[in-house]
């Protein structure tokens, strides 16, 4: 082996070492442009979601459970709130208001019905999710009716957003 080859060897693998480090480094900047992206792209959409929620709660919920709006306003709200949620929720929240919407046959299948949807748009806004329907009905009925509870959960639920074939 002369002094030529010697000297070829680490200058080879001295350049293998710059140019791997340059493409980390193009590889590294770029994840990390993504990634901050990403995450202000998910901190906007949750801003968004919970203005949207909070909206369906006080505008639409509230009253119709009090009795405080008719039909034809409730309608009019469910039309411009699904065109807006249908942009930042998540699927399971699109499904659970698709089944709201599409009515309900007694006040026990209104009541699991909506506990669903509300456990959806928890968990949509990024909490835990061991919370039930059962739970949600604990918060919104007196303590002294929660032995309706499991009464009301074994109700049969029907999928009412297949239209019969006629």
């Amino acid at each position: 082996m002369n002094v030529g080859q010697l000297v070829a060897l680490p200058l080879w693998l001295i350049l293998l070492i710059v140019v791997v480090t340059v493409l980390w480094f193009i590889f590294q900047r770029q994840y990390e442009h993504t990634l901050t992206r990403r995450r202000a792209m998910e901190a906007t959409l949750a801003e968004k979601r919970q203005k949207l929620y909070e909206e369906f709660v006080e505008d639409f919920w509230s009253p119709i459970t009090t009795g405080k709006m008719d039909e034809e306003k409730a309608v009019a709200f469910l039309r411009k709130w699904s065109r807006s949620s249908w942009l930042v929720s998540s699927d399971e929240v699109i499904r659970a208001m698709i089944r709201v919407i599409a009515g309900s046959g007694s006040d026990a299948e209104t009541s699991v019905v909506g506990g669903r949807l509300f456990v959806a748009l928890r968990k949509d806004m990024g909490n835990p999710t061991s919370l039930t329907v059962r739970d949600w009905m604990r918060l919104t009925i007196k303590r002294d009716e929660w032995g309706l509870i499991e009464k009301t959960l074994r109700v049969p639920i029907p999928d009412r957003t297949r239209l019969k074939a006629e």
